[in-house]
């Protein structure tokens, strides 16, 4: 895979939600919101940027010290901090290829979030979506403000800005119906011209994102219990979301298991996303789904298959991105950079 490798300190130390501080790490490598790091027995571990609750990297003064004023609950004085890391500091570490603006950006966006400042956090997470699209939906701010809010004006003219430039793509309606989640009217602009939902649509749609944060959590079997029961007539127009979290969590779960195991899920992932992909050929997730059963194939040893799937992306979805952009990376036979293997 293609990492945004972070540097080669030998004294890090990350802390994640629930689990014990891990000292002594090497954090090397960030991709799509997602943490590597090399425990000191010499395992890798991968973890959500979301859950990290303190990180610090050796040689980075001034981001470990942004970093320990929101760990202390200092969301004002962190913001600041972040704010005043340079953003053409240059790389960082013994490769020289930490993109510091990435990982900033994304420990400024919580900072922003925990002090209530939805509009900044908004800006933050929309500049993230951009660049890490498979890990927009678990990045979003949690705390959303009163109706009536000042915050709220700038932070929908910030989206339709967003949206304009990506409708159409799966990143868009991504933020399009989080956007009619967001407190008083539905405004003006792209998000307020989408058509009103049944109260049956919105219980699936939270739902959903309660299935795409255990995804997100590599808790794949329970994502996979409560997608069960979603799979019926009324689904109606979600039908090819779920089928989307279908393959997502059998995709996850694939990964680390015995051959024929880790097989089988594999292919079951694979029915699920070419559901989506020959059932509804014009959803936003599409391409996607095409592109991530190109890559079972691929990692099945069918590499036929795997090219024709990539040419249908490319063919059929010229502005899917980022997935057109990597099925021409498979076809020109280098390794796609496939943001989308959350593992």
């Amino acid at each position: 895979m293609l990492f945004c490798v972070v540097g080669r300190g030998r004294a890090d130390i990350v802390s994640v939600e629930g689990k014990p501080m891990s000292v002594g790490v090497t954090v090397f490598a960030m991709q799509e919101g997602r943490l590597y790091y090399r425990l000191p027995s010499g395992r890798e571990v991968e973890r959500p940027v979301e859950q990290i609750k303190f990180l610090q990297v050796t040689g980075w003064d001034a981001f470990n010290e942004a970093e320990k004023l929101q760990q202390a609950g200092q969301w004002r004085a962190a913001t600041d901090a972040y704010e005043r890391i340079p953003e053409n500091a240059g790389p960082f570490g013994a490769l020289g290829k930490l993109d510091r603006n990435l990982l900033v950006r994304c420990r400024l966006l919580r900072a922003y979030d925990e002090d209530g400042r939805f509009d900044k956090a908004v800006a933050a997470y929309l500049d993230l979506a951009e660049r890490m699209p498979a890990a927009a939906g678990p990045l979003r701010p949690r705390k959303l403000p009163a109706a009536g809010s000042t915050f709220l004006a700038p932070a929908a003219a910030a989206v339709d800005e967003f949206l304009a430039r990506h409708r159409g793509t799966q990143i868009g309606l991504s933020v399009a119906q989080w956007r009619q989640s967001w407190p008083g009217p539905a405004g003006t602009g792209a998000a307020a011209s989408a058509p009103a939902e049944s109260d049956g649509t919105k219980q699936l749609r939270s739902e959903l994102a309660g299935i795409e944060s255990l995804i997100a959590a590599n808790r794949f079997d329970e994502a996979l219990r409560k997608l069960e029961p979603l799979q019926n007539g009324k689904a109606g127009l979600l039908r090819p979301e779920i089928f989307y979290w279908q393959g997502r969590a059998w995709l996850g779960k694939s990964a680390g298991r015995q051959a024929a195991d880790a097989q089988r899920d594999a292919r079951r992932a694979g029915l699920a996303f070419m559901r989506v992909a020959i059932h509804f050929p014009g959803n936003p997730l599409a391409p996607e789904c095409l592109f991530r059963a190109a890559q079972i194939c691929q990692q099945a040893g069918q590499q036929d298959s795997a090219a024709g799937l990539w040419s249908e992306v490319v063919r059929s979805y010229p502005a899917g991105q980022p997935w057109t952009e990597q099925a021409r990376q498979g076809l020109a036979g280098t390794t796609p950079g496939a943001a989308s293997q959350r593992q």
